[in-house]
């Protein structure tokens, strides 16, 4: 179920998706920190935060109700608490304290004949010779804030 977002190799270039989102421009727009929304880095920093301590009631009231991963909607109650455990692994969790291993870009897509802006924190995960293993953390801006709206990677081992 969820465990194939450990690694995703096969669709790299699909954006998340709880419908059709169509990437509006091929190219995402990369953001330097200074310009990132204070907001938004709140919410980032409550979410790893939470997933270091494995606080998933918490985490559920900072998702929407359906999160996206790896292209598939999911009913964020019926996630296994054990899928969170594989994808918050000790590895992960020791990038999240570095910020050297992270990245942030703006994504717009449309979504049921509307515009929305993805807001994506990309984390690479593992290095090797053949590439790297980047974990995508996906967020939306809602009435209520900002939300997780689904995870992704690419690469990997």
């Amino acid at each position: 179920m969820l465990l194939a977002c450990g690694n995703n190799s096969a669709n790299i270039n699909q954006p998340s998706s709880l419908e059709t989102l169509i990437t509006k421009d091929s190219l995402s727009n990369k953001v330097s920190p200074e310009t990132i929304d204070p907001e938004l880095l709140k919410t980032w920093d409550k979410f790893k935060d939470l997933a270091k301590t494995k606080n998933y009631s918490l985490f559920k009231q900072i998702s929407v109700d359906t999160v996206d991963i790896c292209h598939k909607p999911y009913s964020f109650s019926k996630i296994p608490i054990k899928c969170f455990i594989e994808i918050f692994d000790p590895m992960l969790l020791q990038r999240f304290r570095d910020t050297s291993y992270s990245e942030y870009l703006e994504k717009q897509i449309e979504k049921n004949n509307g515009e929305i802006v993805l807001h994506q924190f990309q984390v690479v995960k593992e290095s090797s010779a053949v590439g790297a293993w980047t974990m995508t953390f996906d967020f939306i801006k809602t009435e209520y804030g900002y939300k997780f709206f689904g995870c992704d990677s690419f690469g990997g081992p």
